[in-house]
C-alpha cells in the first residue's frame, strides 16, 4: 500500500516566537496525510512556536517550511491565504467568539470557506451530535465548561476537514468523558486524511492517540518511539 504524500516538510528549520530568539533549530521533519503526530516536552521548549509556524502564524527564522508541496517563505498573498484556509488551528491564544453560541462558532470557519449554507447547516447539526453537544447548540461559547470549551475548539478546527490540524495540548486537564470524544474526533479525522499535529508535556498524555511522537530536547527535534525512529533514521 502506498504512503500518503506529506503534508508538512521542514529543511533544516529553526522556530522562535520572535526574531533572533531561536527555541528549537535545524529542524529535519515530515508529517504525512492521515497521522496523528504529537510533540511533547517542558513549557519553553518551543511547542507553541512550532505550531504557530507550521499555523503561517510567525515565519521561521531561517530554513524551509513546505505545506502541502508549497514552499511557503514564497507564497504571495493569494497563495499564503489559499493555504490558510487548508489549516485547522486549535491554539488557545486564537480569536474566541465568546458571545456567539456553540453553533455559530462551529459554523464560523464553514462560512469563511464560503460553504452553501445548507451544508453548513448538516455538516454543524452532525458535529454536534457526534460530539454529544447538541444540547449545547444555543449556548453562548462563554458559559461553556472548561473542557466543553477545549471540545469545541478542536470541533471548530476539525469542521472544514483540513489537510493539517494543529491543536496545542487539547487533552490537558479534561475528564475522561471529554477527553474520549477530543481522541475520537482526532482518530476519524486522520481516518480521513488530515495530517494532526498535537502538543503535550509528555508521551504518557498522548498514548493511544499519537502514531508517533517526537521530543524536544536541548533545542533540538528527536524521535521518541520507535514509530517516529524509522521515520527519522
Amino acid at each position: 500500500m502506498e504512503r500518503p504524500a506529506p503534508v508538512v516538510r521542514l529543511f533544516d528549520l529553526d522556530v522562535g516566537p520572535k526574531p533572533g530568539l531561536v527555541l528549537v533549530e535545524g529542524i529535519e521533519w515530515e508529517v504525512r496525510g492521515g497521522c496523528i503526530v504529537a510533540v511533547v516536552g517542558p513549557i519553553g521548549s518551543g511547542k507553541s512556536s512550532l505550531l504557530r509556524t507550521l499555523g503561517l502564524l510567525q515565519p521561521p527564522g531561517r530554513g524551509v517550511y513546505e505545506f502541502v508541496g508549497h514552499v511557503t517563505h514564497l507564497a504571495n498573498a493569494h497563495l499564503r491565504a489559499s493555504l490558510r484556509r487548508r489549516l485547522g488551528l486549535a491554539l488557545p491564544d486564537l480569536p474566541w467568539l465568546g458571545a456567539a453560541s456553540v453553533r455559530e462558532n462551529l459554523a464560523l470557519p464553514l462560512k469563511i470557506q464560503e460553504t452553501a449554507a445548507s451544508e453548513i447547516d448538516q455538516v454543524v447539526g452532525d458535529f454536534l451530535e457526534w460530539l454529544g453537544l447538541g444540547s449545547r447548540a444555543e449556548t453562548p461559547a462563554s458559559l461553556l465548561s472548561d473542557g466543553e470549551r477545549r471540545l469545541l475548539r478542536v470541533a471548530r478546527a476539525a469542521v472544514t476537514r483540513p489537510d493539517l490540524l494543529l491543536a496545542d495540548e487539547p487533552l490537558a486537564g479534561l475528564d475522561r468523558a471529554t477527553t474520549e470524544r477530543v481522541r475520537r474526533l482526532l482518530h476519524e479525522l486522520a481516518r480521513l486524511g488530515t495530517a494532526v499535529v498535537v502538543t503535550a508535556a509528555e508521551s504518557a498524555a498522548t498514548a493511544g492517540l499519537a502514531h508517533e511522537t517526537w521530543k524536544l530536547d536541548d533545542r533540538r527535534l528527536r524521535p521518541a518511539d520507535a514509530a517516529a525512529l524509522r521515520l527519522a533514521g
